[in-house]
């Protein structure tokens, strides 16, 4: 295999256009229009009559032709840079490789192996490919200037060090030390984030190869998954989730060689599961029709993967199911959740305050919807004894139990938006209060419940607790009654 590779590497620079864009390649350009100006003046090719005896015909032609010759090809190189640096589909990444000397052959290897993964079925479109002069990433003031120039979303600088053996034949050769650079053209968050939160994405490793040509394969996925890595993280923080989705579940398969809890497969798994909820966060004052609900939910349970890893997957794929109205399913997921969480909670990990309000309110919900008065009350009680209700927004709480009450579908709602307005220290119109409190009183099995409407809720930021406002209660009425 060695042989036929040592061969293609002195042509590999003719079929790839990377290597052009250099000044090296502006010169070549030049070269070549004084290499075919001197065929055509060797072989008298010129655009005059023969001349007659004893005329005298000055060589100006010739001189034409190694003048015009260089420039148009110059000309031709300078257009064909600007379309190859100016096109391009989806997310635009750059290529610039800073090293003692770049092997062209590699360089040619690998942009095909990157080109055959980049355009894969999943991915095709969304991510474009160009090798860029290395004189454009030498500084940011450049890189940057060129990336609003060309319309570049991404910019890595490849650097390699020198060899580390030269010893033996070319099959036999060491790979070379080499590190990426990475450059966003985003808001500056976005570009500290991929730099801060995914440093092992540079140094993505697989099972060492024995031959270069296996060296140079490995390079070419390590560096994909590099770059892949970025383009899903940028697209979502661009909010572009759908496409984001679909790289990073992509990449999430390319790195099936790292384990699912390590870094960087556990980020990439993070935010494929946030992406494929987005669609599910929504307010129910802005809830899309139901066709657009339902898609929204059979794209959110392709997220059930991620359940072992991030529990509160549940959350977010429990709403969406009560919303399309599969009750059973939501019960299913949320019962689950509670399993998981009080395992790991058993095991002696730290559950964050927020995952253990949102699962006792949703359990609280449930319970109350089904009829179990007790375990509504139990659940309720949990969070607002230990004051972990101040992780949740009620605000959202309270509108989503007001359209559970418009749906006519479960009986007692009223109390619950009596109840939430009440912890969200809004104000409880007084009908729906009555209503709240005949509900309670009319069923003796219920009574248990009537403490969550008499309870004092302070805000987290008022300051006041429930002894004050009782102080200046009474005080009031004091005044009322002189």
């Amino acid at each position: 295999m060695a042989a036929p590779y040592s061969f293609d590497k002195y042509l590999a620079g003719l079929r790839s256009f990377g290597p052009w864009l250099t000044k090296r390649g502006a010169v070549c350009a030049c070269g070549i229009g004084l290499a075919i100006a001197w065929t055509l003046v060797q072989f008298n090719c010129f655009p005059q009559h023969m001349p007659k005896a004893g005329e005298t015909v000055y060589p100006w032609w010739q001189l034409s032709y190694f003048i015009g010759f260089p420039l148009v090809g110059l000309l031709i190189w300078l257009i064909l840079s600007q379309i190859y640096l100016r096109t391009g589909r989806g997310v635009k990444i750059g290529v610039a490789y800073d090293s003692y000397g770049v092997d062209i052959g590699d360089w040619k290897r690998t942009r095909v192996t990157l080109a055959q993964l980049l355009k894969s079925n999943m991915i095709k479109g969304k991510v474009s490919l160009r090798f860029i002069p290395q004189s454009k990433a030498n500084t940011a003031e450049a890189m940057h200037n060129f990336m609003k120039r060309y319309g570049f979303a991404i910019v890595t600088m490849v650097q390699r060090s020198a060899k580390v053996s030269t010893e033996g034949t070319d099959n036999l050769r060491q790979p070379f030390a080499e590190s990426i650079q990475v450059t966003v053209a985003s808001e500056p968050e976005y570009a500290a984030f991929l730099k801060t939160t995914f440093p092992a994405g540079l140094d993505i490793t697989r099972k060492r190869p024995d031959n270069l040509i296996d060296i140079i394969d490995g390079k070419a996925h390590n560096f994909h998954d590099a770059l892949i890595l970025f383009v899903g993280t940028l697209l979502y923080f661009k909010r572009e989730y759908d496409d984001a989705a679909i790289i990073l579940r992509h990449l999430d398969i390319s790195l099936s060689h790292v384990a699912q809890g390590k870094s960087p497969r556990v980020q990439v798994r993070f935010l494929d599961m946030r992406a494929r909820l987005a669609r599910t966060q929504f307010s129910v004052a802005a809830m899309p029709d139901y066709d657009a609900l339902n898609a929204a939910r059979q794209y959110a349970e392709t997220t059930l993967c991620y359940f072992d890893e991030f529990p509160d997957v549940a959350t977010s794929l429990g709403r969406i199911r009560f919303l399309v109205g599969d009750l059973d399913g939501t019960i299913e997921l949320t019962d689950k959740f509670a399993a998981k969480v009080l395992s790991l909670k058993g095991q002696g990990y730290q559950i964050a305050d927020s995952v253990w309000a949102r699962l006792h309110v949703n359990v609280g919900f449930l319970s109350f919807v089904q009829g179990y008065w007790d375990k509504t009350y139990d659940a309720y009680n949990t969070i607002l004894t230990d004051q972990k209700y101040h992780e949740l927004n009620w605000a959202d709480l309270v509108d989503f139990a007001d359209h559970v009450a418009s749906l006519d579908r479960y009986d007692g709602i009223v109390f619950l938006q009596a109840f939430y307005r009440k912890v969200a220290n809004d104000k409880i119109p007084e009908r729906m209060l009555k209503g709240a409190q005949n509900w309670v009183n009319a069923d003796t099995s219920r009574r248990k419940l009537k403490p969550l409407l008499n309870r004092c809720y302070p805000a987290q930021s008022a300051g006041v607790n429930c002894a004050t406002k009782r102080k200046h209660k009474n005080r009031r009425r004091k005044k009322r009654k002189k």
